[in-house]
Formats: structure tokens, C-alpha cells, sequence
């Protein structure tokens, strides 16, 4: 594909992000919905990145670090006055049946790779799923952080994670966010089993994942970058995820992604 093509293709990811996002910020406005504003700046924020990323040049670190770590902050605010202690997962859409109440679907079934699940207390994972079925779900649910990323990795490489697997995405994928997308200096890859540890260098927002005021929230729910990851995996494996450790270091983050078998459904 050629780069006039790739910019092409990226504004017009763009454009559709922004419409998205207006969207969601006049649901915000209109219910006074705290998770529809969280998606509306996402998808508007990535939307006017990419429509307006010149061919050939990065996105520029700054802004997303500022982006990332101010959205972060005021979502990492509104969970601890909700919850004394909290736990994050990323749930997968499952496109061959639909597990989730009309309400929920309606929100998450073509614009995200899954939903993200804030939920107090010490829960178990089929606990989750079967409140979410029986539409009785009273945790915050909302599109991760990372789905602006997701999606316009899909847009700009015309294709679906859903129709990857695992090893396209530890082998080739890795040299996309690299090579082509400019997205880190360097990324590795390592599986066994459920569980997947993902070595970064210099990530674009690795000021995000360092700062210390957001470090519990980029420790479960993961910078635009790392959430994206968790996006990618969920498509590729249909299996829910939870980011269960991270280290960091001013250059560099290690993170363990574990993807659950779900027998419930």
C-alpha cells in the first residue's frame, strides 16, 4: 500500500472517530454519563490526530502524553470515589453470539474491541458475566482507553484482529507498531499459555506510563498504548483480559497480560 493511500485511509479513520466522539460527548451531556464522555473524548481526541497526521510524519508524543495522562487522571478520580479498591478486565465482544444486554451491545458492538470492566470489590470473573447478561450490571462499563489505537490500527492496515491470531500478532504486528506506525522503538513478545508478557522500549506515551499521579490506573487499565495491546489480544483469542503486573522504568515497561478461559459461556 502506498503511503498517499496509508494517509488517505488514516483521515478517513479520522473523520469517522470524530463523528463517533461528537456523538458520545452529546449522549455525555444529554445523561450526564461519565463513561459516554470517556469514550467521546477518546474517539474525538484520536479522531482529529489521525485526520490531520501528515504522511510521513509521527504523532507526536507530546500530545498524546498530555491527552492520556489528563483523561487518566480524571478517570482514575471518579473510580476512587466510587471504590475503595478496585480491579479492572477487558471483556471481548464475541462476534458469533451475543452475550451482552441490548443496552450494553448497543454501545460496544461496532466501535470497540470489547468493553472494559471497573468493578469494586473482589469479584469473579463468571459473576461479572452473568450480571452483564441478565442486564443487572451496576460496575462501570466503558470503551478502554485504547480503542481509538485499536481501531485505527484495523482502519490503516485494512484488516480485522478477528480474523488474526496470536502469532501474527507476536511476529508481524510487532514490526508494524514499530516500522511502519512508529508507535515504540522496540517490542517483545513472550507466551505461555493464557498468560503474555510484553516488553516495551520507548513507547509514545511512556511519559503516561511513568507519571506517578495515574500509576495505579496505568498499572490495570494500561496507557492508550498498552491498552490497545489488550485490545489486539482480545480480538485474536475471543478470551477476556486483565493486565495483572506492570513495571516500569523511564525508557522502558514490562507488562503481563492474562487472557481467562470463560467455561461459563
Amino acid at each position: 500500500m502506498s503511503g498517499e493511500n496509508t494517509t488517505l485511509i488514516s483521515q478517513a479513520s479520522g473523520y469517522l472517530l470524530i463523528i463517533l466522539g461528537f456523538s458520545s460527548l452529546f449522549i455525555s451531556f444529554l445523561y450526564d454519563s461519565l463513561p459516554a464522555g470517556f469514550i467521546g473524548v477518546t474517539f474525538t481526541f484520536f479522531g482529529f490526530l489521525f485526520s490531520f497526521t501528515l504522511k510521513g510524519k509521527y504523532i507526536r508524543s507530546e500530545i498524546l502524553n498530555a491527552y492520556a495522562i489528563s483523561l487518566l487522571y480524571e478517570l482514575n478520580n471518579e473510580i476512587k470515589s466510587k471504590y475503595d479498591t478496585w480491579s479492572a478486565v477487558y471483556l471481548p465482544i464475541f462476534p458469533d453470539k451475543n452475550i451482552y444486554s441490548p443496552r450494553i451491545f448497543r454501545k460496544i458492538n461496532s466501535n470497540s474491541a470489547g468493553l472494559l470492566i471497573i468493578y469494586g470489590g473482589d469479584k469473579e470473573l463468571d459473576e461479572i458475566i452473568d450480571a452483564i447478561v441478565q442486564n443487572k450490571y451496576s460496575d462501570m462499563h466503558l470503551l478502554p482507553p485504547g480503542n481509538g489505537l485499536f481501531k485505527y490500527y484495523e482502519t490503516t492496515l485494512n484488516t480485522k484482529f478477528t480474523l488474526k491470531n496470536l502469532d501474527y500478532v507476536t511476529n508481524d504486528f510487532k514490526n508494524i507498531l514499530k516500522n511502519r506506525l512508529s508507535l515504540l522503538d522496540e517490542v517483545v513478545f513472550e507466551v505461555a499459555g493464557n498468560a503474555i508478557k510484553v516488553k516495551v522500549t520507548g513507547a509514545i506515551d511512556q511519559e503516561a506510563i511513568i507519571d506517578e499521579s495515574i500509576s495505579e490506573i496505568i498499572s490495570k487499565v494500561g496507557s492508550p498504548l498498552i491498552s490497545s495491546i489488550a485490545c489486539i489480544l482480545l480480538a485474536v483469542t475471543q478470551k477476556p483480559v486483565k493486565i495483572v503486573n506492570l513495571e516500569k522504568s523511564p525508557d522502558e515497561c514490562v507488562v503481563e497480560y492474562e487472557m481467562m478461559d470463560l467455561e461459563v459461556l
